[in-house]
């Protein structure tokens, strides 16, 4: 019989535990699940999920107003449909 491997003299590593709080953390901060949920999944399935996630969340990705920009002004309601450059203001609200 073979000894497990943090009792093998032969400098083989044993594997590391995961950083669960870590794990958890990144979940929900990328995804829609609620950290209660996270415990029902399988861990082929946090894998996947660990392997497609960015290790952080991009500071481009956020609110219009929350980085110094700022939204556009309202425009008063007299009925018109807004024009082409309203929409182009708006749209660059979410420019990195």
């Amino acid at each position: 019989m073979e000894a497990p491997p943090h009792e093998q003299g032969d400098g083989a590593q044993t594997p590391q535990t995961p950083s669960w709080g870590r794990i958890f953390a990144q979940i929900v901060s990328h995804t829609s699940i609620p950290y209660s949920e996270i415990q029902n999944l399988s861990i082929p399935v946090i894998q996947t999920l660990l392997a497609e996630l960015p290790e952080n969340i991009s500071l481009k990705i956020g609110f219009p107003g929350s980085l110094g920009t700022q939204a556009p002004k309202e425009t008063p309601k007299d009925g018109k449909p807004p024009k082409l450059s309203d929409f182009m203001a708006f749209a660059n609200l979410f420019n990195g």
